[in-house]
């Protein structure tokens, strides 16, 4: 699942804000300030990359879930998340090589994603 949620809605008397709903299983794997990020790539533990672009994720309260930002087969997991910035090569290492994050195909959000070898 993933989401935008505008900063002041963080800016409570609390010490601790609930920032989103689990269910049993879930767990946070990132959590960013978007400044210059136009495009964010999941990584999952099969090795499948979904790109697609920030301004398809909703913005959502902190109090809600999200939507589906990749559709995982049963034994699949998000491994990382990575964001590219305008301007900058990036690369991250996959498997014995650097992948370049910039030269996977932009896809719409909620898809498969492409497995890369």
């Amino acid at each position: 699942m993933i989401k935008l949620v505008e900063g002041v809605d963080f800016d409570v008397m609390k010490r601790t804000v609930a920032a989103t709903r689990f269910e049993d299983g879930d767990e946070v794997k990132d959590v960013t300030v978007l400044k210059e990020q136009q495009t964010v790539v999941l990584q999952t533990h099969k090795g499948f990359f979904l790109r697609f672009a920030v301004e398809e994720i909703p913005e959502k309260k902190k109090a809600a879930v999200g939507v589906r930002a990749i559709r995982l087969s049963p034994e699949d997991f998000v491994e990382a998340v990575h964001f590219t910035e305008p301007g900058k090569d990036g690369s991250i290492p996959f498997g014995d090589r650097q992948l370049e994050l910039s030269r996977l195909k932009i896809a719409k959000r909620d898809g498969k994603g492409t497995k890369v070898r």
